[in-house]
């Protein structure tokens, strides 16, 4: 491995043999996790190095701002397109959830972590309220009213990726 130290990203190159997936360099690093790691994917030429490193920082912009961890380039391809344009990203976040974001922080962010927790249960509402602690009935309020403020449906699969763009960018500012 080769490190490159500096503020406030540090750079390493690492040899990755003959394995076809850089898995054993996620769990070579699953120790650091406490820090946020950003990994590309392979490439075999040193000319393919800045493009890589390009693809690391990409990585490293799907993590959640305050958060540790580590991610690889198009583990989460909607993270991975949000934060390869991130200010226009925020932009159109900015446009899409305007409702919801002028809202009172407690507000906002009771929308908006049951948002993600709908997302995250795959549309679910029995789910969502189970992991949220509330009943089903006030994830579908919630729901709702993200609807009314977005003028956005949910039942719509387009509106509903276009929410769930913006929630990523929202999560990783």
């Amino acid at each position: 491995m080769l490190w490159r130290l500096n503020q406030p990203v540090s750079v390493c190159v690492a040899d990755l043999g003959s394995a076809q997936h850089p898995d054993g360099l996620r769990e070579i690093l699953r120790p650091a996790s406490r820090w946020r790691i950003g990994i590309s994917r392979r490439f075999r030429d040193v000319v393919d190095a800045p493009a890589a490193r390009r693809q690391a920082l990409i990585a490293l912009g799907t993590l959640p701002s305050s958060a540790p961890g580590i991610a690889q380039f198009a583990d989460d391809p909607m993270a991975t397109l949000v934060a390869s344009a991130p200010d226009t990203a925020i932009e159109v976040t900015e446009h899409l959830l305007h409702g919801v974001l002028i809202l009172p922080e407690a507000e906002r962010d009771t929308l908006l972590s049951t948002l993600d927790g709908w997302f995250a249960a795959g549309g679910s509402t029995g789910v969502a309220a189970r992991a949220l602690f509330c009943h089903r009935n006030t994830v579908r309020y919630r729901l709702r009213r993200i609807e009314e403020l977005t003028g956005l449906s949910l039942s719509d699969p387009r509106a509903s990726a276009l929410l769930l763009m913006a929630l990523h960018a929202h999560l990783r500012r």
